[in-house]
């Protein structure tokens, strides 16, 4: 990798992690409520950073603006576990720093998804890491999957998915989960690699879906991708206010990876692969707005390579986290040229 390419390729990755978390501390004070909800006491609709809404919302955790949840918190994990494993996926190390988080972070009660939650509990209890993730349907496998898209090439579909499936192991080992975990980390390999084109990023997590359908454990529910084609569908011919409503009655923001990747599929289209754009249209529109939020920044990050300074001033202060540095530990295992 030339010098030149190598600094892109850094940057398109800093971007996707930042993207991450904008779309996530974003989506944080709106998690979990009603697109109605929200409408009532954000009229004009959710655009900056802000703290929790603790006063309307069960959570009760007291997170500054700009403070990330779990999938920030993830997605540095995994990037973590890749580069002490020199570019490899290992399961075991991620299910390690995990544990560590969850024992050591009193935050982490506040924003650990169920699926993780049950299946940390059983690996704890000694059950073997190929059966926990048997259950494991709900967004978390996506929410951090961006870096298998920074050291995959999504011109290599076989080998992503292995890399997916190799990740979502331990927590998600679902044919729904790593189907949709694919999509979204190829989506993320073919903008790291300065793909622009949205029709070509959509097909391209199409064809993801569908490999990473082959593996693991048959799970019941929705069809992806005919739900994937009908929110692409209606990004073409809604306008926002109707895209929004459409998103959260038809296709569904729930924890639910079968609701999530569609939507973040047909969010990032709508938005035309906009980072702020598609985070703000994440924030207010209800459901797992943080979660969202993550998925379509890091993809979005990547693609638009937009990156506001007040944002990631914001960022890297309230979470203590360098953007930068993240991205420089991980950019040696790109493989994309």
């Amino acid at each position: 990798m030339n010098t030149e390419t190598n600094i892109e390729i850094k940057n398109r990755i800093m971007a996707s992690v930042y993207g991450t978390a904008l779309g996530d501390a974003m989506g944080m004070p709106t998690e979990m409520w009603t697109l109605e909800k929200i409408q009532e006491h954000f009229p004009g609709g959710v655009c900056e950073l802000l703290p929790s809404q603790d006063e309307l919302d069960g959570f009760v955790r007291n997170f500054k603006a700009g403070q990330i949840t779990d999938d920030t918190e993830n997605t540095v994990m995994v990037i973590k576990m890749i580069a002490e494993n020199q570019g490899k996926v290992e399961a075991g190390s991620y299910v390690k720093k995990l544990m560590n988080w969850i024992d050591t972070d009193p935050n982490s009660a506040f924003v650990l998804g169920p699926s993780t939650q049950r299946a940390v509990e059983e690996i704890r209890s000694g059950k073997d890491m190929m059966e926990t993730g048997t259950y494991g349907t709900t967004n978390g496998a996506a929410m951090k999957i961006s870096p298998i898209g920074f050291i995959s090439n999504y011109k290599n579909l076989p080998e992503l998915v292995s890399n997916v499936w190799q990740l979502c192991l331990p927590t998600h080992n679902t044919k729904s989960a790593i189907g949709g975990a694919s999509a979204i980390a190829a989506c993320v390999s073919y903008a790291v690699a300065g793909g622009k084109n949205l029709e070509e990023m959509m097909d391209i997590a199409k064809a993801a879906m569908q490999e990473g359908e082959k593996k693991g454990y048959p799970n019941m529910g929705a069809n992806m991708l005919r739900r994937t084609n009908r929110a692409l569908e209606a990004a073409k011919v809604f306008d926002e206010q109707e895209f929004r409503t459409f998103i959260y009655e038809d296709i569904g923001t729930g924890f639910e990876m079968l609701e999530t990747v569609p939507a973040a599929l047909g969010i990032i289209y709508h938005c035309g692969g906009s980072l702020h754009r598609a985070v703000r249209f994440c924030a207010n529109v209800g459901g797992d707005t943080d979660t969202l939020g993550a998925i379509c920044g890091g993809v979005c990050g990547a693609f638009s390579e937009e990156v506001e300074e007040e944002f990631l001033r914001v960022l890297e202060e309230t979470n203590q986290i360098h953007f930068a540095e993240i991205a420089e530990m991980i950019a040696p295992y790109c493989p994309m040229k």
